[in-house]
C-alpha cells in the first residue's frame, strides 16, 4: 500500500478523535513497506510501523504532552531510527491539520510544540543537524507563501523558529545550512516590512551560499537570495524598483540554468508581479 492511500484513511480518523480506529488500520498493514511522498525532503521507506508510532506522538501532542510524546520517541530504538522517527513525527503532525489545497496546518501549534521539545531532545543526543531541521520546519509550515499571507498571530513565532534554527546552523557551519537559514530569516524580516534586515540576511544568504562546492547548489541558493533580495526593494523600496527587478531577472536566469522548473516559474511570477 502506497503512503498517500493510507494516510487519506487515517488522517480524517486522526482528525475525528478516532486514535484507536486509526492505528488499528495501521498496524494492519504494519508488515509491508510504505513508500513516502517527499517525506523528511527525498522519497524514502517507512514501515507502517514508524508511521503508527508517528500517529501516537501526535495524540501525545494533542493530549497537551509534548515530554511524554519525546519519551516514546526515546523508547523507538537507537538514537537513529528515534531522531528518524522525530522528524517523520513532525511531518506527520502537519499533514494531519494541512488544509484542503494548501496553507498554514490547523495543527501548527502542535508543531511547534514538538519542536521545542524536540530540539532539546536532539541537542542532549548531539545531533544540531534534526535540532535545525525542526525549528526550520516550523518556520517554513507557517510561511507557505512565503513571506505573502503569514497570519499576524503567527508572525512572531515563526520568526523565532526560523532564528533558533538558523543559530544552530551556525554552529555547525556548513554554507548550505547557513545560507538556507539567512534566507528564512529573511523571509521574516520580509514579512515584517523591515526592508533594511532583510536585505542583509539575503546578502548574506548569498554570500555563504557562493562558498557552496556542489555548482547546481551553489547556483540554488544564490538564485533564491538574490530573487528574496530583488522582492524586498521592489516591494519596499519603490526607488530601487529597477534594482529590484535586474537581481530578480538574475535569479531567474540562474534556475534555467539548473533547469528547476518550479522556481523558474516562481520567479517569472515575482517578475510579472513587480512590473506592473
Amino acid at each position: 500500500m502506497k503512503i498517500q492511500e493510507l494516510k487519506e484513511k487515517v488522517f480524517p480518523l486522526l482528525r475525528a478523535g478516532k486514535r484507536n480506529d486509526a492505528l488499528q488500520l495501521i498496524r494492519s498493514v504494519e508488515s509491508e513497506a510504505l513508500s513516502t511522498l517527499q517525506w523528511i525532503g527525498k522519497d524514502t521507506d517507512v514501515r507502517a510501523e514508524v508511521f503508527a508510532n508517528a500517529c501516537q506522538v501526535f495524540i501525545h501532542l494533542e493530549d497537551g504532552e509534548p515530554e511524554k510524546a519525546v519519551s516514546f520517541i526515546d523508547q523507538a530504538g537507537d538514537d537513529e531510527v528515534s531522531l528518524g522517527l522525530l522528524t517523520i513525527s513532525q511531518i506527520v503532525v502537519k499533514e494531519v491539520g494541512l488544509p484542503e489545497g494548501g496553507g498554514v496546518p490547523s495543527t501548527i501549534d502542535l508543531c511547534i510544540s514538538l519542536a521545542e521539545a524536540g530540539s532539546k531532545y536532539a541537542l542532549s543526543k548531539d545531533s544540531k543537524k534534526h535540532a535545525a531541521m525542526l525549528n526550520h520546519n516550523v518556520a517554513a509550515f507557517i510561511s507557505p507563501d512565503f513571506d505573502d499571507n503569514i497570519p499576524q498571530p503567527l508572525l512572531e513565532k515563526g520568526e523565532r523558529a526560523a532564528v533558533n534554527s538558523l543559530e544552530i546552523r551556525k554552529e555547525m557551519g556548513a554554507p548550505v545550512g547557513v545560507s538556507w537559514g539567512e534566507w528564512m530569516v529573511g523571509i521574516y524580516s520580509l514579512a515584517k516590512g523591515d526592508g533594511k534586515a532583510a536585505i542583509e540576511h539575503f546578502s548574506e544568504s548569498s554570500r555563504v551560499g557562493d562558498e557552496i562546492e556542489e555548482e547546481k547548489g551553489r547556483k540554488t541558493y544564490v538564485a533564491w537570495a538574490n530573487l528574496y533580495h530583488g522582492k524586498t526593494l521592489a516591494k519596499l523600496f519603490p526607488e530601487k524598483r529597477d534594482k529590484g527587478m535586474k537581481l530578480m531577472r538574475k535569479a531567474h536566469s540562474l534556475f534555467k540554468e539548473i533547469e528547476d522548473d518550479w522556481s523558474i516559474g516562481h520567479a517569472e511570477s515575482l517578475l510579472e508581479r513587480f512590473s506592473k
